[in-house]
């Protein structure tokens, strides 16, 4: 039959020992280590940054440009242009009298027109 643990009589004796300066080699070892195996900061050429910047700018004034030239061409395939007026004008004669009135107060006082 085993005999129940008893903490009065364990011995509280660290087991473990660690030899004189063993942190300060350590900590000598790893810097040593760190400081040899350190690479020179490289730095980037100006004008290396400036093609990438420009060729950076050129791709999105291309990339702009191109959605530009595809928006013109669905909305002139859609009859945007042609007839557009048109199609104004009926959906203004579709509104109430009241409304009509509201916008055409709205256009004659919109700073921007004049």
């Amino acid at each position: 039959m085993e005999q129940p643990f008893d903490l009065e009589n364990f011995n509280r004796r660290m087991p473990y020992t660690v030899p004189d300066n063993f942190f300060k080699d350590m900590e000598d070892t790893i810097i040593s280590s760190v400081e040899s195996q350190k690479s020179p900061i490289k730095v980037m050429p100006i004008k290396s940054n400036r093609r990438k910047i420009l060729f950076s700018v050129a791709a999105a004034v291309a990339a702009i440009a191109l959605l530009v030239v595809v928006l013109q061409t669905v909305i002139s395939k859609k009859g945007g242009s042609e007839g557009s007026f048109e199609r104004v004008e009926l959906a203004f004669n579709h509104l109430s009298a009241e409304d009509q009135a509201f916008l055409l107060d709205v256009y004659e006082d919109d700073a921007f027109i004049y």
